[in-house]
């Protein structure tokens, strides 16, 4: 990084207006602030060193870890084909005992698919009637909807002209700032 020329910006600063006290402690505070904030090489040196360590000792904890975590796996494994053949067993008998249930509920599906039916003709009487309510009731909200949205549409159309004239307000404003802040530039 190149060097901060101090008595440059002291210069610069006292060209643009600043008093010599005023230019100084500005050019002290930015010289400050930088060496505080620049690594040197030995820092880097050192950074990079405890990295390396760092790895070094996690490459050697994870080894340790996937030997742990492989015999671990092992035992696991073995503990697994038990209990596996132990659920080959368990799924036999409740296979057997699934075809009995499905026996059963193929009856009970029969005879609730007749009541079903009987329902159903019932049921299409009262829908009709209530659709033709609900279509009765679409038609009246649709046109209170069509009103409702004729007015937001002019309330929205009203609050794009406010917005325009509020950004052209604020573009001018910034315009002139900008013009100002030019002026002021040696």
């Amino acid at each position: 990084m190149p060097a901060f020329d101090t008595l440059k910006a002291t210069k610069l600063l006292k060209e643009s207006g600043f008093g010599e006290t005023q230019a100084e402690a500005v050019v002290a505070t930015v010289r400050d602030a930088v060496a505080e904030n620049v690594a040197t090489k030995a820092d880097l040196a050192e950074a990079c060193n405890e990295l390396k360590l760092d790895h070094a000792k996690l490459r050697t904890e994870l080894k340790e870890d996937i030997a742990g975590v492989r015999a671990e796996l092992k035992e696991d494994h073995a503990e697994l084909r038990n209990e596996f053949s132990e659920l080959r067993n368990e799924f036999s008998e409740l296979r057997a005992e699934v075809k009995s249930d499905i026996a059963g509920l193929r009856m009970e599906i029969a005879n609730v698919r007749a009541e079903l039916k009987e329902d159903m003709a019932g049921l299409r009487g009262e829908f009709k009637e209530d659709m033709a309510k609900l279509r009765n009731e679409f038609s009246e909200s649709r046109e209170e909807f069509k009103g409702d949205i004729a007015k937001l549409r002019n309330e929205l159309s009203d609050f794009r002209g406010e917005i325009y004239r509020k950004a052209l307000y604020l573009t001018a404003g910034a315009v002139g700032a900008i013009v100002s802040l030019i002026k002021l530039l040696p």
